[in-house]
């Protein structure tokens, strides 16, 4: 369902948008709602693979630190997917799909998808965490993504671009296991 409503946005945008995806604009309790795993983790080692003849994904692997949501354990392995990548003379590409570099350190909004995970929409829930003199502060990033939004009739038009939270990572934490019901 969510996959279509992304391809009848992007559609729907086409012609506003050049080389944009269009996402539904979500708030914090949306993306928790929307996700299995809401996790802590260390970017480890980032690899482009051929799983179809012609079709890239690229497979981000990440150590969990911490998790939010969900019931996995600090120090387990998680893998991220990514639809495209780069892989010798073949580049293919998701405009919006957010960027990872290995060893750094965020929190993402994860659901299942055939044995693996997926961000809560693309480009949509992750947070970079980021440590200072002041203490430990994630801070939303976003794809290169256009945001739609229902207007009072309830058809989706283009919307503006949220602003991106900045907040104390454990300010963070303590919203996702409220709005998912965990305890800690």
């Amino acid at each position: 369902m969510r996959l279509m409503i992304v391809c009848a946005l992007t559609m729907f945008a086409g012609a506003q948008t050049a080389q944009a995806t269009v996402v539904m604009k979500l708030n914090r309790a949306q993306m928790t709602d929307m996700s299995q795993l809401v996790v802590q983790v260390r970017v480890g080692t980032i690899r482009t693979v051929e799983e179809r003849p012609g079709a890239l994904s690229t497979l981000i692997e990440l150590e969990v630190i911490e998790a939010f949501k969900g019931k996995v354990q600090a120090g387990s392995a998680l893998t991220l997917l990514q639809m495209g990548g780069e892989l010798g003379d073949l580049i293919q590409s998701v405009p919006g799909t957010s960027k990872f570099k290995s060893g750094e350190e965020l929190v993402l909004f994860l659901s299942a998808f055939q044995n693996r995970f997926v961000q809560v929409g693309v480009g949509l829930g992750r947070y970079v965490v980021k440590r200072n003199a002041q203490g430990t502060f994630a801070s939303e990033e976003f794809g290169n993504v256009a945001f739609a939004e229902p207007g009072k009739d309830g058809v989706i038009r283009p919307g503006e671009a949220p602003e991106p939270a900045h907040m104390p990572l454990a300010q963070l934490a303590a919203e996702v296991r409220r709005f998912s019901g965990a305890q800690r």
